[in-house]
């Protein structure tokens, strides 16, 4: 039985490299977004990826040594940083894609969820993309709001109406189409209120975000990462 099509978000530092990731998953009819580093959240989340992917690759000048550097050395590694930034994106499985690397080589604090080395890896990069879209069901999903306090995304775990802030523990509830309350992490007792305006995002100020776009197309044809001229 064929799986539906998912929804991927590349991560990179150069568009090139993002490109040779999205070729598979859109010949193989998958929605693909490409977002490059500084990486622009709030469009990210508005794309609805089932997973994140990133890909990193070992600078020719560091193949005869070992890492000295991640950031001299690796390309592809500020997505990494800018995730540890906005944690309400960690609830999406990540996959991380090595090439010339092995997972020792990237330190980070991400709880990413399958590592990849390419080449030797290659043929396990679609499938394993596909399963990890379709059968992780248990983490908490993002919601459409921020956060009060430091304006992170919230996110939820089976109630869309019981939020938490990942970034600063601030947990909100949602009491009508109007209200909220907000309670901010190690302030114990203390429970503030606030308009649903009040964490509801801004429009991103992408002018890809404002233009209108069509839903993406089972072929994969509409490529929504792709940044406009």
């Amino acid at each position: 039985m064929e799986r539906p099509p998912v929804n991927v978000a590349i991560l990179d530092d150069y568009e090139a490299y993002a490109e040779l990731l999205a070729g598979p998953l859109l010949r193989a009819g998958h929605g693909v977004m490409i977002e490059l580093a500084p990486i622009d959240f709030e469009r990210l989340v508005q794309f609805g990826p089932n997973v994140v992917s990133i890909g990193l690759y070992r600078r020719r000048d560091a193949y005869d040594r070992p890492i000295e550097s991640v950031e001299k050395d690796i390309v592809g590694y500020q997505p990494l940083i800018d995730m540890e930034c906005y944690p309400a994106i960690n609830v999406l499985p990540l996959v991380l894609i090595g090439t010339g690397l092995v997972e020792k080589d990237v330190p980070t604090t991400l709880n990413y969820d399958l590592f990849l080395t390419f080449p030797e890896d290659l043929e396990m990069y679609l499938p394993k993309v596909v399963e990890l879209a379709t059968k992780v069901k248990t983490r908490r999903r993002i919601s459409g709001y921020v956060c009060p306090v430091c304006r992170s995304r919230l996110v939820y775990f089976q109630r869309q109406e019981d939020l938490f802030c990942p970034r600063c523990g601030t947990a909100v509830a949602i009491v009508d189409e109007s209200n909220c309350l907000y309670s901010p992490h190690g302030e114990t007792g203390r429970t503030c209120n606030c308009t649903i305006a009040e964490i509801t995002p801004p429009v991103p100020n992408s002018a890809w975000f404002r233009k209108e776009k069509p839903a993406i197309p089972p072929g994969g044809e509409l490529y929504p990462g792709k940044k406009p001229d």
